[in-house]
């Protein structure tokens, strides 16, 4: 009796240990998913000419409720130790990954990372700067 039990057991563990071990829920909820969603997202952006290679893309903080995410993301080139940006994304679960979420410019931070828009540009010169960011003259900065 005790022989059946404990093969049974053996069973169990093998069949859990074949699975993986970790879900589908749990793997989205790690950095390493966001960080995929924002390169993804960046590498498919029409008119960045980035070298995606090039870049060490971190993400420095992630906070995940049901289908949707928060992170903190910095970039830096990868023949530096220098953060070079540090930007915010809101993600959403498109099935078994996440995806950057675009905002409208009607939005607080909307642009085309989903950061604020300069004065001057699609955001209009109502766009908000960041804290202790010098002004800005009339019109935008001047090309």
């Amino acid at each position: 009796m005790q022989t059946k039990f404990l093969l049974s057991v053996l069973a169990g563990l093998s069949l859990l240990s074949s699975c993986g071990g970790s879900s589908t829920s749990t793997q989205l909820s790690s950095k390493d998913a966001v960080r995929q969603a924002v390169v993804d997202h960046l590498s498919g952006r029409k008119g960045l000419d980035l070298d995606m290679s090039a870049m060490e893309v971190l993400v420095d903080d992630a906070s995940f409720k049901a289908d949707e995410a928060e992170a903190t993301v910095s970039f830096r080139a990868k023949s530096s130790q220098t953060t070079a940006m540090t930007m915010k994304y809101d993600l959403v679960r498109d099935g078994a990954k996440w995806k950057v979420k675009l905002r409208t410019a009607g939005e607080a931070g909307a642009g085309a990372h989903g950061v604020g828009v300069m004065p001057g540009t699609e955001g209009g010169a109502g766009a908000v700067l960041p804290p202790n960011h010098p002004p800005m003259p009339k019109g935008g900065a001047k090309r």
